[in-house]
């Protein structure tokens, strides 16, 4: 029978979705020692992957509880984890109007016990649909959890391409000479409409409740189709890297879904 779930069985699969979230992290690198081996590393490797593998199955078995689909192939996390190591710098790619759906907080955390000195950037894409107090609401929340925010709208990019005329190929050619302009008459030329403040806004809300209002539209939406609570896994994320690798054959020859 399909229908509406009652407040008492969705109070209860968020229940279920906080005990068992800390499971769904990314599959970190094991320790390595000096003096091992190649086959000793790959060993050690496969058998940290097969550990993850197995909690992910226990969480999978949970009533209640769907986990989103992973990545199973080894050699995509060993890529990660080179880049993790040889990059200073990190940049992982959200949607601004919901970046916890995006966010891996578990690849933060990881950046930061392989180096402390390393760090990792949160580029929130759509920026233009946040008001002002949105965008130093989560400003506020990246910097509490150890993480540097940046805005970026691709809309602000194409109004920008739309109003340069600095290019000798679209500038038409001088019959006279123009007057000088001043430094005010230039800013005004140069203003790029950003879409800031377009929109009336939801005054002094939180981060919690910015997330519940576009969560709850989502929950709508998808009550009435499944009996099913998904629990979203760390390494289903989005996650934008500046350095990528050769791929090899799956370590368990199984072909990357």
């Amino acid at each position: 029978m399909v229908g509406t779930i009652s407040q008492a069985e969705r109070c209860r699969r968020q229940q279920l979705v906080e005990e068992n979230k800390h499971c769904l992290t990314i599959l970190k690198r094991p320790k390595l020692v000096p003096g091992m081996s190649p086959q000793d590393v790959i060993n050690a490797e496969q058998e940290a992957y097969l550990a993850w593998r197995r909690e992910l199955a226990r969480v999978e078995h949970i009533e209640g509880i769907v986990v989103t689909p992973y990545e199973k192939n080894l050699d995509i996390w060993r890529q990660l984890w080179q880049v993790v190591e040889r990059s200073d710098v990190l940049v992982q790619v959200v949607d601004a109007r919901q970046p916890l759906l995006f966010l891996s907080e578990s690849l933060t955390k990881y950046v930061e016990e392989v180096d402390p000195r390393k760090r990792t950037l949160v580029l929130l894409n759509k920026a233009d649909l946040l008001t002002d107090e949105q965008r130093a609401a989560w400003e506020q929340y990246l910097k509490s959890i150890g993480a540097q925010g940046l805005f970026f709208s691709a809309l602000d990019q194409s109004e920008h391409l739309k109003h340069d005329t600095t290019s000798p190929l679209t500038s038409p050619p001088k019959t006279q000479a123009e007057p000088e302009q001043t430094a005010s008459e230039r800013q005004e030329m140069d203003h790029v409409p950003t879409g800031r403040g377009d929109c009336a806004t939801d005054g002094q809300k939180s981060v919690e409740d910015m997330c519940r209002d576009f969560d709850g539209q989502l929950e709508n939406e998808t009550d009435s189709e499944s009996g099913h609570c998904t629990l979203r896994g760390e390494d289903s994320e989005q996650t934008d890297v500046s350095e990528t690798e050769e791929e090899d054959e799956s370590v368990d020859g199984s072909p990357r879904l």
